[in-house]
């Protein structure tokens, strides 16, 4: 039976697709995000790098550096003026860090983004490529650094890893969307705050959703998702609640 879609999901399609009402087979000057977008950005406080168009990965040797330091303005003009035409990767682990909700079921994807939000607080930002997957973004905690990890349908993207701010997608062939704001609107420092032990406790709950893992002093919800009511290891969004208020 196919899947209904929530009215927010339907909300957002919406959105997505108004934002790209065309599929673009060149570079056209409206999509040149580098030279658009790079100096407000890093101005902004994040980690930026030029990503070629088209694409989801850099082969810059050497461009995880740029996880812990900070490009300088003339290195972003530089970049500018030969890269203009290129997609914006923010780097991850040092300024911020991005929660990659990788889910095609609409309602997995809104449980995970309303427990990230639940347990890691309201990020104004949230990027959406290939709908309905979504990316959130939070602030590091001074002093810390967030490591990548994979739970589940869920990717932290954390130190040595980025994320595509800006560019169009190589399977949709439309831009990335931001809801609300982008990362050439909000600064970093009007970020929510994580730290590794934040991060942690919210990876518990994540496991919980997905597995249905047992957790010292919680006891798992024994009824049947709606979402995989014949799987066996049926995610439990109430026990992935339950994750949280046992830590709180």
């Amino acid at each position: 039976m196919p899947q209904k879609l929530s009215q927010s999901a339907l909300e957002r399609v919406a959105r997505v697709t108004s934002a790209a009402t065309r599929t673009p087979d060149a570079i056209t000057p409206e999509h040149h995000f580098f030279a658009i977008h790079a100096s407000q950005m890093a101005a902004n406080g994040y980690f930026c790098l030029p990503l070629p168009p088209f694409q989801k990965r850099t082969h810059w040797k050497g461009w995880s550096k740029f996880c812990a330091e900070v490009p300088t303005e003339q290195q972003i003009a530089a970049w500018q003026s030969k890269y203009g035409d290129h997609g914006i990767a923010l780097a991850a682990g040092f300024s911020v860090v991005a929660v990659d909700i990788d889910c095609l079921l609409a309602e997995q994807a809104d449980d995970i983004e309303r427990l990230t939000r639940k347990s890691l607080g309201d990020t104004p930002l949230m990027r959406i490529g290939q709908f309905p997957k979504r990316a959130l973004i939070y602030r590091v905690a001074p002093g810390a650094v967030i490591e990548s990890e994979s739970v589940g349908k869920l990717d932290l993207i954390g130190d040595r890893r980025y994320l595509v701010g800006f560019g169009i997608h190589p399977d949709t062939r439309q831009p990335y969307t931001w809801e609300n704001a982008t990362p050439a609107t909000v600064p970093v420092s009007a970020l929510p705050a994580v730290t590794p032990a934040k991060i942690a406790r919210f990876l518990n709950a994540v496991r919980a959703y997905f597995f249905a893992e047992a957790v010292p002093g919680v006891r798992p919800d024994s009824t049947p998702d709606p979402i995989f009511p014949d799987h066996k290891a049926k995610p439990l969004r109430t026990n992935a609640d339950r994750v949280l208020e046992s830590d709180s």
